[in-house]
């Protein structure tokens, strides 16, 4: 059982929550954050699709079958990530309403690594004496 509808001005509340049952309820999402839900990606690895994928914005109902594994889900609370047989069901659902058709791709990129220098790190300990928060000095432009 599943229901897909656009959004309201009246929701203002923006999440994806699970709950007792497998039930799965996202409120104002994306499509693409819909994506970054059901396949367990980072935002930068989502490319392509339209642009009203990022921005028209939904609320999806989702349930299990009774005879699912899901069904008998019972998340730690209403924040914790959809288990993987619930990002298939949304992965389905995605497919299933919006047409979504998906391809996996391995790209090289760069990437920096912070690694000690030789002897370790060279950082002293802040001073106690100095307050984290100072206020911000002036500075006149020009």
């Amino acid at each position: 059982m599943a229901s897909v509808k656009p959004s309201t001005e009246q929701d203002h509340i923006i999440g994806l929550f699970t709950y007792p049952g497998g039930r799965v309820a996202a409120t104002n999402y994306t499509l693409r954050m819909l994506i970054h839900e059901a396949f367990n990606l980072q935002d930068h690895q989502i490319q392509g699709g339209p642009h009203w994928a990022g921005e028209d914005r939904y609320n999806l109902q989702a349930k299990p079958p009774a005879s699912s594994d899901a069904s008998h889900w019972l998340p730690e609370n209403v924040n914790t990530p959809p288990n993987p047989e619930l990002r298939q069901m949304l992965q389905t659902l995605l497919a299933d309403r919006f047409q979504l058709k998906v391809h996996m791709e391995t790209h090289k990129e760069s990437v920096y690594a912070l690694v000690l220098a030789k002897g370790g790190p060279k950082l002293k300990p802040p001073d106690p004496r100095e307050s984290a928060l100072r206020p911000l000095q002036p500075h006149r432009l020009g």
